[in-house]
């Protein structure tokens, strides 16, 4: 739960650091580019907002981050927050739900006029000479500084399966509301995988949800989540497969291997949580 204020208070200090550190005469289209829109992106973008300085951030997907991307009511902070242009903000409630935090980001957003590109994912950094050249999806930008605040989750990891562009195969749970009366097969046992099952099998949706599993136990999945999907599978509202991996994805139902057999799933939707695509090498070059 700490983790959102510690990424705002190391935006905020990589933020300070790049303002301060530009140098005159530099031809460039930014004076700082910082790469997401995450809760350090969002830190570092109102520090140069509020320097006055010339700057963009970029995001892959939508403001927010990885926060935009959580199930909708998740809890995701029980601490106070302290941001520019807002300073110590308290919330009402001890536990700080997805939209609370968005709306009031997005309240500092519109009042900082925050500069933020969109859906612009980045690809590359090399520098050259006295500034930074940045590639994106959507073109070349370059700047003196570049901040990023990536985080830790990376790029979805896909199955590399034929047909996985089809409409139903997603990475991300937003709404669980809007699933209702759908076979749904959830891949991954951790964490992530764990709480969209558990978001989708809810009594009240009417979904027929399994929850597919490579080994045999949940190894990458704290030990609250797996109580609270056991008591779901016990009450019969997810299968959970274990031992089980997708073979191949059709517009109405998927193949799945199951304890060295291949059975034939019936399925709306595919969520797919199997981890992500660090940027090691990039980092480490």
């Amino acid at each position: 739960m700490g983790l959102i204020r510690n990424a705002v208070k190391q935006g905020k200090l990589a933020g300070e650091h790049a303002s301060k550190n530009l140098r005159p005469g530099i031809s460039a289209q930014y004076d700082v580019i910082v790469v997401g829109a995450g809760p350090a992106g969002l830190a570092a973008g109102l520090v140069c907002a509020l320097e006055k300085k010339k700057y963009m951030v970029i995001e892959q997907n939508k403001f927010g981050g990885t926060l935009y991307n959580f199930p909708k009511q998740k809890v995701v902070m029980s601490f106070p927050l302290d941001l520019q242009m807002v300073g110590p903000y308290k919330f009402k409630a001890n536990k700080v739900s997805k939209e609370e935090l968005l709306s009031l980001w997005n309240h500092v957003r519109k009042q900082a006029n925050l500069q933020v590109k969109e859906e612009c994912r980045f690809i590359n950094l090399t520098k050259k000479g006295d500034l930074f050249e940045v590639e994106t999806s959507t073109g070349i930008l370059t700047a003196q500084k570049v901040i990023l605040g990536m985080g830790v989750r990376g790029t979805p990891r896909k199955l590399g399966l034929p047909n996985e562009e089809l409409p139903k195969v997603t990475y991300n749970l937003l709404d669980p509301d809007q699933y209702q009366q759908k076979w749904i097969a959830v891949v991954g046992g951790g964490n992530a995988g764990v709480e969209a099952a558990q978001y989708l099998c809810k009594a009240s949706l009417k979904n027929k949800v399994f929850l597919l599993v490579r080994g045999p136990t949940f190894d990458r999945c704290n030990e609250e989540n797996q109580q609270i999907i056991f008591d779901y599978a016990k009450k019969g509202m997810v299968t959970i497969c274990y031992n089980s991996s997708i073979e191949a994805i059709e517009k109405d139902h998927v193949m799945v291997m199951r304890e060295g057999k291949v059975v034939r799933l019936q399925n709306d939707f595919l969520f797919v949580f199997a981890g992500a695509i660090m940027p090691f090498a990039f980092l480490k070059s």
